[in-house]
């Protein structure tokens, strides 16, 4: 029997979340990640096959976000290019990639960008995916990322909350993404964003981009909350989005995509 299987069945037995699976789980991602050499255990992310480092199981649910992502693939074809800001340990990156697409990622977190880059590697998409170490934002300089760990709610502006004492801020470059395509990079056909708030500052430095290409597809997670930190809040982000004429509508059953929490796609009209 496989370590993996052991894994599960024993899981099963003494119930996922019981106070043993949980103290027992990091070791147990350990000796997976020192029995696969490195290499990533097999696994699936909404029925893409993949590797991922097995520590980094619950950053990689296998069903995640079903409704965006079939949204996605649904738009995503061979031989297009992606833009993931706010890749975090590459769940979405790894589903472009391995539907055909080039994939540029955006991640400021030097921890997250290490289990990404070893998530590209695992899965021999080293020449289709470029991974930029930027924040994304209205402008171009630097700032203080805050984060904790490889946490996808680690941010610029200021610590989220949820993340309790861990945070560290550290400083990192921050690029507009209209300077980013000035610079000679290929422009996207996909634009996933997710910056736990910020959304509306990438938004804002990519008004060329958004206003040139209609048919470019925008993904954006909606953190209605935290605007403030970029200096919007509902009335000038749906000022912003009438400029940029595009339409919020909700991809995760949202009543008010404006004022809820979820992934949207922006549609242009």
């Amino acid at each position: 029997m496989s370590l993996q299987i052991l894994g599960w069945a024993t899981a099963d037995f003494l119930g996922r979340e019981s106070w043993a699976v949980r103290k027992t789980r990091p070791f147990y991602e350990l000796a997976l990640h020192v029995a696969h050499r490195g290499r990533g255990i097999p696994w699936t992310i909404n029925d893409l096959c993949c590797r991922i480092d097995p520590r980094h199981r619950c950053r990689m649910s296998k069903r995640y976000e079903c409704p965006v992502s079939d949204f996605l693939r649904s738009r995503v074809h061979p031989g297009q290019v992606c833009y993931d800001v706010g890749a975090n340990v590459g769940v979405y990156v790894l589903q472009f990639a391995g539907w055909g697409a080039s994939v540029v990622a955006f991640e400021p977190n030097r921890d997250s960008r290490k289990v990404l880059r070893s998530h590209v590697r695992m899965n021999g998409f080293t020449q289709c995916v470029k991974i930029e170490p930027y924040a994304v934002g209205a402008q171009t300089g630097r700032a203080a990322f805050y984060q904790s760990g490889q946490d996808g709610m680690s941010r610029l502006a200021a610590a989220n909350p949820l993340l309790g004492s861990s945070v560290v801020p550290v400083a990192v470059e921050v690029i507009s993404l209209d300077k980013y395509i000035e610079g000679g990079a290929s422009t996207p056909d996909i634009l996933l964003i997710d910056i736990e708030g910020l959304e509306f500052q990438a938004l804002a430095g990519a008004e060329k981009l958004i206003t040139r290409n209609r048919d470019l597809v925008i993904v954006c997670e909606m953190h209605p909350g935290s605007w403030g930190l970029g200096g919007f809040d509902r009335q000038t982000a749906e000022r912003l989005l009438v400029e940029l004429r595009l339409i919020p509508v909700g991809l995760e059953n949202q009543s008010d995509p404006m004022d809820e929490h979820g992934l949207v796609w922006l549609k242009p009209y």
